[in-house]
């Protein structure tokens, strides 16, 4: 018995059934790296619960803001939840967060509580997730608004770079940076 043998129709057909199915999961993949929220707001004892706006950072799919503590506050209190949302869904630690260190935001979890020192600027990061699930994050403090690496340049260029050369990457910030904020710089051979 010998193989079917496909007419040139049927082999058009396969070809774009195939070329269908291609489509489909590619844009499957993509919806499942989709935004999850279209909005998000920090809310918190830093500006008396109300909301302040979030910006969302696509290529690290989460969400930032940072607000100057107009006092102290050794129990400020915090949470996150979309914009008109009043406080459901939210996502909250339920603890005392530790400054500068990776935390879990709860999925309708009670308040976060870091000490909040007056003049200090807050840095909040929150994961985009869907209601239901948790996310993560962090709470920076700075002694100003944090600044933004505005330009980074390699000598010599990528597509000059031979095997067991060296290379310098330079990171210009906008400005000096804060106490308390880092720039980490991270390079390896083929790209990022």
């Amino acid at each position: 018995m010998q193989p079917a043998t496909l007419k040139p129709p049927a082999l058009i057909m396969l070809r774009k059934i195939i070329g269908l199915f291609y489509c489909v999961a590619l844009a499957a993949s993509i919806a499942v790296q989709a935004q999850d929220n279209v909005s998000m707001a920090l809310r918190g004892s830093i500006n008396g619960f109300a909301e302040a706006a979030m910006t969302y950072r696509s290529g690290f799919d989460s969400w930032i803001v940072t607000v100057q503590a107009g006092s102290a506050n050794a129990n400020a209190g915090f949470l996150f939840s979309p914009v008109g949302a009043s406080f459901n869904p939210k996502w909250a630690n339920g603890a005392s967060v530790s400054l500068n260190t990776k935390s879990i935001w709860y999925d309708n979890g009670s308040d976060g509580i870091y000490n909040q020192t007056s003049g200090s600027y807050y840095t909040f990061i929150s994961s985009d997730r869907p209601s239901g699930t948790n996310a993560e994050g962090y709470v920076f403090e700075t002694s100003a608004t944090p600044t933004s690496v505005t330009n980074v340049t390699q000598a010599p260029i990528s597509s000059s770079v031979t095997a067991g050369q060296a290379v310098v990457v330079t990171a210009t910030t906008g400005a000096a940076l804060p106490s308390g904020q880092k720039v980490y710089l991270r390079y390896a051979p083929g790209g990022n």
